[in-house]
């Protein structure tokens, strides 16, 4: 016989089995309680003859998801019937995982509503006539992407593509729809293409699933020749001659090369490589044969491009001596030399080649000659996107005012270091200041109040950025285990003299940026220093930024200044208990503030109570030299 002790283990034993079966039970009802049927009552026949084969995939998909038959589906399939910029509330609860329910009769009617009309496009050929006469497979991929889902093309029309084409057919799917792009690749092609606008359209489930699969299918994003674009002016050549311009661009828009040749040029050349072709040659008559380059120069490319572009600058001279020997082999069939001209520097790539008088007679009596020419050119254009195409930049264009419906933001990161020892000092850090002890620095959104706008004194974003990029304040501390460290300066957005935007931190955590104000303000600092004037530019960055943080923290009620946050000392938001100083030489000025607020004026924000005179910035001058990066500017 069991003795007691056995018994009581058994039945312990038995009621955990019960216990956990219980729970597994009730997890399940309320797992398959919160799902909801995307598609409960019956479809309506005439509705879903107008849908496409797209559509209707999707809903046959979303009933799928629902019952829990797509555990095994492609990822993409998942990612697409749980976006919520595609099924909104829906997308958190038509996706089923974990069990299988049962169909019932609506299910099955659905089913058969659905796979009729299938039928019906494939029976009578409805979506075939907009593909008949395509027959370059990217612009076919590209047509039926807008009511087809890609995937039934895996294996026939998609191998057609290669990787390259796969990104740019990715991207394409977006850029038609009026897009914006941070890449100049994607930025021109979409120019080139007429797709660029104003405002954008929205795009469709089918399509937005469609760029889903083709993510999955290949996630890398290869820059090289294809979808670059060049602009080729030979007004200056006749008789045969006017033959080269032409047979370049057939054999640059070959299906395996697919660069684009502008047909008609722009106002400036300056204004065609900022906003459409990559590459700008001009073909001319002249004394001798003779090439001349102009490369890009630095303070006309944005400046979250300027490094990257730096690294691979020797790209771009090693595509230009490969293009010089390319037209030097055969000018020399013909008898010719070829001279090079000293290089130039300027806002756009572009080579000028003239041609003698004798190259153009020989060009007219030999067309193999002219062939050899625009095969060569063709050619060494094509090496040169692909070698330097990548690390072609964007250019700086002339600042143009914000547009409150549709701004167009991007954001660079350059996270400085936020490890457990900076959020460790920041906690000491409130602790001291604030006598508030925090388990967490982030903030949450309905305490962020305010918006400060600081200037870094420095004369770049790399030196503004090293100065904060460690956790410890520099200069102060010789150990980062010092008991008496103290957390670094930090803030939350900087802007560069050109406009570019860069994020430092996550805009929810707390930085040590605003004295007495730190845990209910984002800081954005404009880098310059106080001899400086701040640029047109920077104004109409800063006011994009400040719509998108206040679209994102409706709470935002302030816009201030670096000198204004002391008009706070005695309001309920103010929590500093230590005396202070204010740097003069951090605060952006008045009349960056009066351009920027007349920039947002319609978000109306409150502006500071009367801020305390601004202390003399002559003993903070005695710490050091305000552009030495290891030695910033501080609030005391």
């Amino acid at each position: 016989m069991w003795s007691r002790s056995s018994q009581a283990s058994a039945f312990i034993g038995n009621l955990d089995s019960l216990t956990s079966r219980a729970k597994t039970y009730l997890d399940e009802r309320a797992y398959v309680a919160q799902l909801t049927n995307p598609y409960p009552t019956l479809l309506d026949r005439d509705v879903v003859a107008g849908w496409s084969s797209g559509q209707v995939q999707l809903a046959l998909y979303q009933i799928d998801g629902y019952h829990g038959l797509l555990k095994t589906a492609p990822t993409w399939v998942k990612v697409c019937l749980t976006s919520p910029d595609i099924f909104g509330d829906l997308a958190n609860h038509q996706f089923n995982e974990r069990t299988a329910l049962p169909e019932g009769y609506v299910d099955e009617q659905n089913r058969q509503i659905l796979q009729q009309r299938l039928d019906q496009i494939d029976n009578d050929q409805i979506e075939d006539a907009a593909t008949l006469r395509i027959n370059d497979p990217f612009s076919k991929l590209l047509t039926r992407s807008r009511y087809q889902l890609l995937a039934k093309y895996k294996d026939s029309e998609l191998p057609q593509l290669d990787k390259a084409e796969l990104y740019l057919l990715r991207n394409a799917i977006y850029a038609r729809h009026g897009y914006p792009f941070n890449t100049a690749k994607l930025s021109k092609y979409a120019n080139r293409m007429g797709w660029s606008r104003p405002t954008r359209k929205p795009v469709s489930p089918v399509e937005s699933c469609n760029a889903f699969f083709l993510q999955e299918l290949h996630p890398a994003q290869e820059l090289g020749s294809l979808g670059r674009g060049v602009l080729i002016r030979d007004a200056a050549l006749t008789g045969p001659a006017n033959y080269v311009r032409p047979a370049i661009c057939a054999c640059l828009g070959q299906p395996s090369r697919h660069v684009d040749c502008q047909q008609h040029a722009g106002s400036s050349d300056k204004a065609d490589f900022h906003s459409f072709v990559d590459l700008i040659i001009d073909l001319e008559t002249g004394p001798v044969n003779q090439v001349e380059w102009t490369f890009l120069n630095d303070n006309d490319i944005v400046g979250a491009d300027l490094d990257t572009f730096k690294a691979n600058e020797e790209r771009f001279y090693a595509s230009a001596l490969d293009f010089n020997v390319a037209i030097q082999n055969v000018l020399k069939t013909a008898g010719q030399d070829l001279s090079t001209a000293e290089d130039k520097r300027g806002p756009y790539w572009k080579l000028r080649l003239m041609l003698s008088p004798q190259t153009l007679a020989a060009l007219a009596q030999r067309p193999g000659l002219s062939s050899s020419l625009a095969q060569n050119v063709c050619d060494s254009v094509h090496r040169g996107f692909e070698a330097a195409g990548p690390f072609i930049p964007r250019t700086d264009a002339p600042p143009s005012m914000p547009d409150p419906d549709n701004p167009v933001l991007e954001i660079n990161d350059k996270p400085i270091e936020f490890e457990a020892l900076r959020i460790k000092l920041t906690q000491e850090y409130i602790k001291k200041h604030y006598g508030i002890a925090l388990k967490s620095i982030e903030l949450a959104p309905d305490s962020i109040k305010m918006l400060v706008v600081h200037r870094s004194d420095t004369s770049s974003v790399a030196s503004f950025i090293e100065s904060v990029r460690k956790s410890i304040l520099p200069g102060t501390q010789e150990f980062e285990d010092d008991e008496t460290a103290d957390v670094n300066m930090s803030t939350h957005y900087v802007i560069g003299p050109k406009g570019n935007i860069y994020s430092l931190m996550k805009d929810f955590q707390i930085a040590r940026h605003s004295i007495g104000l730190d845990r209910s303000s984002i800081g954005i600092t404009v880098v310059g220093t106080s001899a400086d004037a701040l640029s047109d530019k920077q104004a109409i960055a800063t006011a994009m930024l400040i719509r998108y943080l206040k679209r994102k923290y409706g709470e935002v009620t302030w816009l201030v200044s670096d000198k204004e946050i002391g008009g706070f000392q005695n309001s309920p938001l103010w929590e500093e208990r230590l005396p202070f100083t204010i740097d003069p030489r951090r605060d952006p000025g008045a009349t960056f503030m009066a351009q920027l607020r007349s920039y947002v004026a319609d978000l109306k924000f409150e502006s500071a109570p009367n801020p305390p005179p601004l202390a003399s910035a002559s003993a903070d001058a005695a710490d050091g030299n305000p552009e030495n990066p290891a030695r910033p500017p501080q609030l005391k």
